[in-house]
């Protein structure tokens, strides 16, 4: 994803949309920018003041998981966020409940390009150390979750 914002010959439109899709997905309804007004899209409860009209700057849309939020342990046995994450990191702020609610999700992930280029950079500089910190198994658990940090 970085490299392709980064170098795409024509360039990415400063205000796209982009999907970033797993390539084993079924898709059974199409893609769009709009959230709320779109039938059967929410798929659990959230409040509504949280659920916007169109994804756009700040506001990306994801696939719900049933993953949870362990990565939100402080005392978690095989991941520490705050080595992982650094001092002052919005990946410390979290707690277990909250991270249920927004960060457990997977792909599709539709998000503004402006949001994508800043995901791109915080992937690229904590995977490494997810990598350094953390077991094979969890390594794979949580690089989908610092995909949104």
């Amino acid at each position: 994803m970085k490299h392709w914002l980064e170098n795409a010959k024509p360039g990415v439109p400063d205000n796209a949309i982009i999907a970033l899709l797993d390539p084993d997905m079924i898709l059974i309804r199409p893609i769009t920018p709009y959230v709320r007004s779109v039938p059967h899209l929410i798929s659990r409860r959230i409040p509504p003041d949280e659920v916007f009209e169109r994804i756009t700057e700040g506001h990306p849309a994801a696939q719900t998981y049933g993953l949870g939020a362990p990565w939100t342990n402080d005392n978690h046995k095989h991941f520490n966020r705050g080595k992982i994450c650094g001092e002052g990191s919005p990946c410390l702020i979290p707690d277990e409940k909250f991270g249920e609610l927004h960060y457990a999700v997977g792909p599709p992930y539709v998000v503004h390009k402006q949001d994508f280029i800043k995901i791109a950079q915080s992937w690229t500089r904590l995977v490494p150390r997810l990598v350094l910190n953390s077991s094979e198994a969890v390594f794979l658990f949580f690089t989908k979750l610092l995909f949104l940090f």
